[in-house]
């Protein structure tokens, strides 16, 4: 009898029970529902944003071939709009690294650098910073890719006329140059006469010398005899010598 008592009390919570799961199953049924639809939903945002990113690179493409061929008109204009937008598909930054490591990387940040040569300087300095910190997280600390984009913001800064600045990225820049480059490597005398440039425009003349001189050591053993910039930086060198009024040094330069 005590066996069946204790049945007979068990069974209204059983009951209970098995309606507790029943409203349970039905709730988990719903939430099924909802999550398949989710899944609908996050695959046609999938598929929205591969076509976006499809465009995008088809544009990247386009864009930079325009470039090769310096076929500045419209069209062109129009990509690189494009291109800056693909830039902010992502909605956050960790997804665009991840994105960036994948595609041509390279050539997102040759057709921004259009913005410097535009003069938007302002514009071209906040996507070389978005440029750099992409390519910190994915190089090694003295790759040339580093070394480029350094110089490129040094550049931008240096026409904006903040040579303190543009000294601070040509310096990082020359540094990675140093480590990564043959010693003869045309990339390290396009710095050292960048360097000596800014020098020159503070009017810092035996600097802007020290730095000329560096670059065309450099240029002498690693271009052809008559090749343009050398006669570039020997026409800077004869520029310095003949602001400082050694009028004879600075033609034995021009």
């Amino acid at each position: 009898m005590q066996l069946v008592r204790k049945c007979v009390c068990l069974q209204p919570n059983t009951n209970s029970t098995i309606d507790t799961a029943d409203a349970n199953i039905d709730t988990a049924d719903a939430n099924i529902d909802t999550a398949d639809a989710n899944i609908d939903t996050a695959d046609a945002n999938i598929d929205t944003a591969d076509a976006n990113i499809d465009t995008a690179d088809a544009n990247i493409d386009t864009a930079d071939a325009n470039i090769d061929t310096a076929d500045d008109n419209s069209q062109t204009k129009s990509l690189l709009r494009a291109v800056i937008n693909y830039l902010n598909i992502f909605d956050n930054t960790i997804d665009c690294y991840e994105y960036i490591d994948t595609v041509k990387d390279e050539k997102v940040f040759l057709i921004i650098s259009v913005y410097d040569e535009k003069g938007e300087y302002d514009k071209a300095l906040e996507y070389y910073e978005k440029a750099i910190e992409i390519q910190i997280k994915s190089l090694p600390p003295y790759h040339p890719s580093l070394a480029t984009m350094y110089g490129n913001i040094g550049l931008a800064y240096n026409r904006k006329g903040e040579y303190d600045k543009a000294l601070e990225y040509y310096e990082k820049a020359i540094e990675i140059q140093i480590k990564s480059l043959p010693q003869y490597h045309p990339s390290l005398a396009t710095t050292y006469s960048n360097i000596g440039l800014v020098y020159h425009e503070k009017g810092q003349y035996d600097k802007a010398l020290e730095y000329y001189e560096k670059a065309i050591e450099i240029k002498v053993k690693s271009l052809p005899q008559y090749h343009p910039s050398l006669a570039t930086t020997y026409s800077n060198i004869g520029l310095v010598y003949h602001e400082k009024g050694q009028y004879d040094k600075a033609l034995e330069y021009y």
